[in-house]
C-alpha cells in the first residue's frame, strides 16, 4: 500500500510540473482502497481482470486497486482519471473535450523509474488504434476530434477518438521541435474563442493559421515519426506515511459505504450489519443502513435503524448526513403520494444543517438539505444550498450535474451554462453529455424569459 501511495504522489508532482503549477496540498482528499484479496476486489467492482478503477462520488474521487498487478499506470484508467481530478481542482477553465481527454491520456501513460517520471509515451491501451488493422484501428481525423459525434457510443469510436485526442495533444505539447515553433499561444487563443461560442472548425483554422487539411498532414507525418517522451526528474518519495489501524466498526462502515457508492446494496448491508453497538462508531453504520433499507423498499427495517440511531446523541457528521437523507427519502415518498409531513421535513433539515456545521466540506449534508428544500418548494433556497456546496467542491462532477439539470428544470438554463459545460467536458456518461449538450445548444437559439435569480424561486419545476 505504501508503494502505491508513493507512486501516486510522484505522479501528482510530475503532473503539476508539466502544468506549471505549485506543488501544494489538495483541497479534496482522494480515497484509495487497496485490496490484498482478489475475491474482495471483485465483490466491489464486479470484475477481476483489471488493475483498478477510479470513480467520482459525492465525497470526492475514489480509487479501488488490488495487489500484485503491476503499476497503477498499466491500465491507464487510474492515472487518466486522476489527471481529470487534479485539473478540476487546480484549473479555472473548462477545456474542449478533445484536450481534456487528450491531455489526460498524454499524462496517464507516464512511466515511473527510480529517479524520474517519463511523460509522453504512447499509451499501451491505445496501440490498437494505431495499428491500421481494422475498424477503429486509426485515430479519428482532426475534423472529428474537434467536432465529435456525441451520439456515437461505440467502444471502437471512443478508442479512435481518445487516440486522436492524444496525438493532437502530444503534438501541441511536444511537437515544437518538429513543427519549428510552439503552438502555446495559438492554443490559448483557440480555447478563448471556443469560450466565446465560436465554431470549433472555423476557429481552429483562424487561430492556428492553417487549414484543417494542412494540420492533418502535419499530424500524419508526426505520427509516422519517432514520438518522443521526456523525463521529469522526480525522486522517489521518502516522506513518512501516517498509518492507523481502524476499529471493526470503522472498517465495516467504510467498506459498506463504498459498496453503496457502487450501487451494491447487498454487499453494503453485509458489512454494515456487522456493527457492534457496544463499541464506538456504531451509529454511522446504523444511519447508513436506515437510508439503504429505505431505498431498497424495506421501510419497517429502515425505521428501526433510524430509531436506534436517534437513541443516542449524534456527534458524527456522517451519521447526521445519512439520517438527513433518510428523512428526505421518506419525505419524497410522501410528496409523491400528494402528502406532506412537517416532522420528516424538520428531521431532514435539522440533521442536514448539523452535518454541515460539523463538517462544512462534506457534500451529502448539503445534498439532503437541498432535497428537502426542493420538496418544500423552496427553490431559491435550494439553489443557494447547492451553490454553498459548489463553493466547497467546484470540481465535483455529481454536483455540477445536479446544478445544471436543476436550473434547467426551473427554466433557468441561462444560469446553468458553466455547470453543463463541465458535464459535457467531464462526464463519461453519453446520456448525460447528450442531455447537457442539447440544453447548451438551445441557449444559442433562445434567451431565458427570466432576468433575476429571485424569479427562479417563483417558477415551479416540471
Amino acid at each position: 500500500m505504501s508503494n502505491l501511495l508513493r507512486d501516486m504522489e510522484r505522479f501528482r508532482q510530475a503532473v503539476l510540473f508539466v502544468t506549471r503549477q505549485e506543488v501544494t496540498l489538495e483541497n479534496q482528499r482522494l480515497q484509495v482502497f487497496y485490496f490484498n484479496s482478489s475475491r474482495q476486489f471483485k465483490e466491489f467492482v464486479g470484475k477481476d481482470h483489471i488493475a483498478g478503477i477510479y470513480t467520482d462520488t459525492w465525497e470526492g474521487p475514489l480509487i479501488f486497486a488490488k495487489a500484485n498487478v503491476g503499476s497503477l499506470s498499466d491500465g491507464g484508467v487510474t492515472f487518466h482519471e486522476y489527471v481529470h481530478h487534479l485539473m478540476r481542482q487546480r484549473g479555472q477553465s473548462t477545456y474542449p473535450k478533445w484536450f481534456s481527454e487528450g491531455f489526460a491520456e498524454f499524462l496517464a501513460s507516464a512511466r515511473l523509474t527510480k529517479d524520474g517520471v517519463w511523460i509522453g509515451e504512447v499509451p499501451k491501451w491505445r496501440l490498437y488504434a494505431f495499428s491500421g488493422k481494422g475498424a477503429g484501428s486509426r485515430p479519428l481525423p482532426l475534423r472529428e476530434i474537434l467536432k465529435p459525434d456525441t451520439e456515437n457510443y461505440s467502444p471502437l469510436y471512443a478508442n479512435s477518438y481518445y487516440a486522436g485526442a492524444w496525438l493532437l495533444t502530444h503534438y501541441l505539447q511536444f511537437g515544437a521541435g518538429y513543427a519549428g515553433k510552439s503552438y502555446d499561444q495559438e492554443t490559448s487563443n483557440y480555447f478563448h474563442a471556443l469560450k466565446n461560442g465560436e465554431d470549433p472548425l472555423k476557429a481552429f483554422e483562424e487561430h492556428y493559421g492553417k487549414s484543417l487539411d494542412e494540420m492533418q498532414a502535419e499530424l500524419n507525418r508526426y505520427a509516422r515519426g519517432q514520438l518522443r517522451s521526456r523525463k521529469v526528474t522526480i525522486p522517489e518519495y521518502q516522506e513518512g506515511i501516517q498509518t492507523r489501524k481502524l476499529s471493526n466498526n470503522e472498517r465495516n462502515f467504510l467498506l459498506g459505504e463504498k459498496a453503496w457508492t457502487l450501487d451494491n446494496g447487498e454487499l453494503a448491508e453485509e458489512y454494515l450489519n456487522k456493527a457492534d453497538k457496544k463499541s464506538a462508531g456504531w451509529q454511522e453504520n446504523y444511519a447508513l443502513l436506515a437510508e439503504i433499507k429505505l431505498r431498497t423498499g424495506d421501510e419497517p427495517a429502515a425505521a428501526r435503524m433510524a430509531d436506534i440511531t436517534k437513541s443516542a446523541k449524534i456527534e458524527d457528521y456522517r451519521t447526521a448526513a445519512n439520517l438527513a437523507l433518510y428523512y428526505a427519502g421518506k419525505l419524497h415518498a410522501k410528496k409523491k403520494a400528494s402528502e406532506w409531513d412537517d416532522i420528516l421535513y424538520r428531521g431532514a433539515v435539522q440533521n442536514a444543517k448539523a452535518a454541515i456545521e460539523m463538517n462544512p466540506a462534506h457534500l451529502p449534508g448539503y445534498r439532503a438539505l437541498w432535497i428537502a428544500q426542493q420538496l418544500n418548494g423552496e427553490r431559491l433556497e435550494a439553489f443557494k444550498t447547492m451553490m454553498a456546496a459548489y463553493q466547497r467542491e467546484p470540481g465535483n462532477l455529481f454536483l455540477n450535474t445536479k446544478l445544471g439539470f436543476y436550473l434547467e428544470s426551473i427554466d433557468r438554463a441561462d444560469l446553468a451554462r458553466p455547470f453543463l459545460e463541465n458535464v459535457v467536458a467531464w462526464s463519461h456518461s453519453g446520456e448525460q453529455r447528450s442531455r447537457a449538450k442539447k440544453i447548451l445548444d438551445s441557449l444559442e437559439a433562445e434567451a431565458s424569459p427570466y432576468d433575476s435569480e429571485e424569479e427562479a424561486g417563483e417558477k415551479k419545476s416540471g
